[in-house]
């Protein structure tokens, strides 16, 4: 088949939505990052036990699911 200018156009476009695809996980995995350092950050400077540590994370996790469902 020919290279026609729709076929250009599809492959285009699909690979700039790959590459905002790609862009939007590795931001999300940078901010991932950069919160779980923040948490372990508190962790360490505020001498956390095991148990106030997970319930950190629980709270974290929960911030997670409230900015989830706004999304929907």
């Amino acid at each position: 088949m020919r290279n026609t200018p729709l076929r250009s156009t599809t492959a285009a476009l699909h690979a700039n939505l790959t590459a905002a695809q790609n862009s939007a996980r590795k931001a999300c995995a940078l901010a991932l990052a950069e919160r779980l350092d923040a948490l372990a950050l508190h962790i360490d400077r505020h001498t956390l036990n095991g148990v106030e540590a997970a319930e950190l994370i629980r709270q974290e996790a929960e911030r997670h699911r409230h900015a989830l469902e706004e999304m929907h």
